[in-house]
């Protein structure tokens, strides 16, 4: 029974580690298209989830 357990938290560790460094791609993706254009342009949508701007 420990065996599964360990299993399943190794499974969930690796997954948040994938979302997180997602996350932070998202982040940087976005802190560096705002440094180029500080203002969004109007009509623009907030970020995407993937941290894309939609046009």
């Amino acid at each position: 029974m420990a065996s599964l357990q360990l299993i399943g938290v190794i499974e969930f560790e690796c997954s948040s580690q994938r979302e997180h460094n997602m996350w932070t791609k998202g982040v940087d993706e976005w802190s560096s298209s705002r440094a180029s254009s500080p203002l969004p342009t109007p009509g623009s949508t907030p970020p995407e989830p993937d941290g894309r701007w939609r046009q």
